[in-house]
């Protein structure tokens, strides 16, 4: 049972973070907007209200934790009845090596983003097969299309969380030939943390990313740089 007294829905899934976090956007909140079994908490929400006998047990008759490993409320849940599935899109094993083994080994079953993180658990773990499952964009959330035309210095558009964008360092030498042969273009980056300028052969622009404005910031660019 719920707090109010109703049913608690089929699936609750425990969300890392808000709209703002990538991974959580597509994995849990735009997944619930078109899954009308599917409700999502913030994992810090459920864990303070969870403290204080807010929630009954077992919240939900299957319980997704996106990418944070709990294993002993994983357990909890699991001891409830509760069916526990553990989620990722980035490699937590290698992050958190200890508890996210615990808890890929208690889940009920893994789920994953893509096919080389399905791999690459598979081989540390031979008895855990994950289910791939890959990220969904929201349509609503692009709802027009980039119209491209010649521009004598087109928009190079990096975007993403700011500590990846070390990523681009590695574009720096390509990026300085082009601007050194005459060619011209500008450098844009679009991430959370505006003021971390790293340091480039050319200038490079930097915009803040928000959910609100990032597609005009799309449509503004005329190419995607993002080097792996």
């Amino acid at each position: 049972m719920s707090d109010n007294g109703a049913q608690p829905r089929d699936v609750l899934i425990l969300a890392q973070g808000g709209l703002d976090w990538a991974s959580s956007r597509y994995r849990a909140w735009w997944l619930a907007d078109v899954w009308p079994r599917a409700r999502v908490m913030l994992y810090s929400e459920f864990i303070a209200k969870a403290a204080d006998h807010w929630i009954y047990w077992p919240p939900a008759a299957v319980v997704v934790f996106q990418k944070i490993p709990n294993v002993q409320l994983a357990s909890r849940l699991k001891a409830e009845g509760a069916t526990v599935i553990y989620d990722l899109c980035d490699p937590m094993h290698w992050l958190n090596p200890r508890e996210a083994a615990d808890m890929l080994r208690l889940a009920d079953a893994v789920t994953v983003s893509n096919q080389g993180l399905a791999d690459d658990i598979r081989y540390e773990f031979p008895n855990i097969a994950p289910t791939v499952i890959p990220d969904r964009m929201k349509p609503a959330a692009h709802p027009t299309v980039k119209q491209h035309a010649h521009k004598a210095a087109p928009v190079l558009l990096w975007f993403g969380n700011w500590r990846n964008s070390l990523a681009l360092v590695a574009a720096n030498l390509t990026l300085a030939r082009l601007a050194a042969e005459g060619v011209e273009f500008r450098l844009r980056l679009c991430d959370e943390a505006p003021d971390a300028v790293l340091q480039f052969d050319v200038p490079a622009e930097h915009v803040r990313w928000t959910l609100a404005t990032f597609h005009e910031t799309l449509l503004e660019a005329d190419i995607a740089l993002l080097p792996a």
